[in-house]
């Protein structure tokens, strides 16, 4: 049976397992009587429920007035109202995680060949499996640890995890105590950011094992970890009503990770319109924006009658496998290609005395009319900002804000746009025009924005909602080395000769730019003054801190904007088998590394040997082997041998 989801427990002192959620709802709880059973202190009876659509894509949880109380992401659960998940949440009930994952993200059954890593050194037998799943951006993928301690005496261990930003991998602990013959597991919980610049592909994931206040060497495992690509998409029509043979501006973003391939098109319900938009193809790169155009016009002109309107779509048609279309909507008024034409004398003659004859009752009939509809109170049901009707927005300059509404009652409306220092930006509208309009901000700042709809006696005004307008702030951060010059996205442990560079541009509109305004490496201060450029820094022992380096922009001591250049040992393959030796000399003992297997890097003697991580193979004195010099030549590598660092004689 297909199932409608999946939801991963997580447990302090057990393995990580899936439930298959096969029914629409489902009951949890401590009792037999639930579908998950969790027997677990801090439990209720009948703790929750979890009811989902038949697709299995949206779930609501509910809080069933357990004594302890149902978490989501952090935030607890008011009783039996409903929280709707879409999939990525982390819910806490006891002392259980769970993650819930849609069927339509589930990507359970995605598997990516990793095999288990395992050690066994003399002090700590480790084991690494997992994580056996691709994961979307926002989703979890699981791995586990399992370690074993073979010595008689207690010992305090030390994880920690590289390859990824730290806050895309969560482990249940990072630090504790391993008692004489005790074994445990541990368990790693991968969630990498659900941006743009997450960007899909393979992870070189290592994990550290250390122990405090002992003799014994570190112990690193690796892994990988497949991140796919998702798809987020945005469209604002910039010019909702144009006239005759209007131009229309579409503004658009690719909210998600990766090349998002688009064809445009436009439709009317009665095919009464003529659509030219360039380009009417394109690609849009992961976190782009752009701004399309197109004209609309008439097929068909006509000669006399009154002005038409037209509603038409604009179509986004996604081209990529999962081939969306998003539509939005606009108007065209048509304007008749005679609007002055003389009728026969005769026939006017005839219709101005019929006009005299019905004057005096239409007349008292529109006025009638007009006192009743001038009597009624205008009305604004509905007022939001891009689809939000709560009170703070924020965006970054010159981000367009849809802004929509629907009034009743009204003969035209305004807008009001108003700046902190008590600027009012007007905009008056007639009533009858397409609820929405766009509204852009250069300038950094708060503002207040509210809508007014009037008739000619009464008025009647919107809530007041607040929009926090950010600067725009791009920044990037690479390495190069000064052997190859070429960038690199990874800063090389082990590695002299590198340069961490950073490329920055910075959009504050009109505003004075706030001072000091910094850039932030590691620990080392750099003014700027330009909005636009960049900084070239020496790692200069950066490259071997663990975790990555943290760049940062700063405007008065306060961050704008961090990126984190992850540091690696260089990863190298080689293209014919070479022997691994316990010690740089050649009468030690030796076993194969064959061709096509990569291995990682870390530093060279002063004879060219050249010291080895091996993440398949395993020396007979612990995790570093060697590389003679003669080997050198069928190894492929990243960087130049010359560059690593020295390491001292024992």
């Amino acid at each position: 049976m297909q199932h409608l989801g999946r939801l991963a427990i997580f447990s302090p002192d057990g393995p990580i397992q899936n439930f298959f959620i096969e029914k629409e709802i489902v009951a949890i709880g401590r009792s037999s009587g639930n579908d998950l059973v969790l027997d677990r202190h801090g439990i209720s009876r009948y703790h929750a429920s979890l009811t989902l659509n038949e697709t299995g894509n949206i779930a609501e949880l509910r809080d069933l007035e357990s004594v302890n109380g149902t978490y989501v992401d952090g935030l607890r659960l008011k009783p039996n109202e409903a929280r709707i998940l879409r999939g990525g949440e982390e819910i806490q009930i006891g002392d259980i995680r769970l993650i819930f994952h849609p069927a339509a993200d589930d990507t359970s059954d995605q598997t990516v060949q990793v095999h288990l890593q395992d050690f066994d050194a003399p002090h700590l037998s480790v084991a690494l499996e997992g994580p056996d799943i691709a994961v979307t951006p926002g989703t979890h993928a699981p791995a586990i640890i399992r370690l074993s301690n073979k010595t008689q005496e207690k010992m305090r261990v030390v994880l920690r995890i590289e390859g990824v930003p730290p806050q895309w991998a969560r482990l249940d602990q990072t630090e504790f105590e391993l008692l004489p013959e005790q074994q445990r597991e541990i368990g790693i919980n991968f969630k990498p950011a659900r941006r743009y610049d997450t960007k899909p592909g393979f992870y070189n994931i290592t994990l550290h094992v250390g122990t405090v206040d002992t003799n014994y060497p570190p112990i690193e495992l690796r892994t990988r970890l497949q991140i796919l690509q998702f798809n987020g998409y945005g469209a604002v029509l910039g010019t909702p009503l144009i006239e005759n043979e209007g131009i229309f501006k579409l503004y658009i973003h690719n909210q998600g990770n990766g090349p998002l391939p688009l064809r445009f098109l436009g439709r009317d319900a009665e095919n009464l319109l003529n659509y030219v938009i360039e380009p009417s193809q394109i690609v849009l790169e992961a976190g782009q924006r752009l701004t399309v155009q197109g004209q609309v016009s008439a097929k068909q002109r006509p000669l006399l009658g009154k002005p038409q309107r037209i509603n038409y779509d604009i179509l986004t048609q996604s081209l990529s496998p999962s081939a969306f279309i998003a539509p939005v909507s606009g108007q065209i008024e048509i304007a008749p290609a005679l609007s002055n034409w003389k009728l026969p004398i005769g026939i006017g003659v005839v219709l101005f005395l019929a006009l005299l004859v019905l004057l005096g009752v239409l007349s008292s009939q529109m006025t009638s009319d007009s006192d009743s509809a001038e009597a009624q109170q205008p009305q604004i049901s509905r007022f939001a900002l891009n689809g939000n009707q709560s009170d703070n927005l924020v965006v970054s300059v010159n981000d367009p804000i849809l802004v929509q509404w629907q009034t009743q009652n009204a003969a035209f409306i305004r807008l009001n746009a108003q700046s902190e220092n008590g600027d009012t930006v007007l905009y008056t509208l007639a009533a009858q025009v397409p609820h929405s309009h766009v509204l852009q901000f250069s300038d950094v700042g708060r503002y207040a924005v509210w809508l007014e709809a009037q008739n000619e006696e009464k008025q009647e005004f919107s809530p007041m909602l607040n929009v926090e307008v950010l600067p725009l702030i791009q920044l990037k951060v690479y390495s190069v080395s000064t052997s190859t010059t070429q960038a690199s996205a990874v800063l090389y442990r082990g590695v002299n000769g590198q340069y961490i560079i950073v490329e920055w541009k910075a959009n504050w509109g009109n505003k004075t730019v706030p001072s000091p305004l910094d850039i932030i490496i590691g620990d080392q201060v750099f003014p700027i003054t330009d909005m636009e450029g960049q900084l070239s820094l020496a790692a200069n022992g950066l490259q071997n801190q663990l975790g990555g380096v943290e760049v940062s922009l700063e405007a008065n001591s306060q961050i704008l904007h961090t990126v984190i250049l992850p540091t690696a040992y260089p990863e190298c393959i080689s293209q014919n088998d070479i022997l691994l030796y316990d010690a740089p000399d050649p009468n030690s003992s030796a076993i194969p590394i064959m061709a096509n297997t990569p291995f990682q890097i870390d530093g060279q003697n002063n004879e060219r040997w050249i010291r080895v991580i091996s993440p398949t193979q395993q020396t007979t004195i612990g995790y570093w082997g060697w590389l003679s010099p003669e080997s050198l030549i069928d190894i492929i590598c990243p960087i130049d041998y010359v560059e690593l660092e020295q390491i001292p004689e024992t």
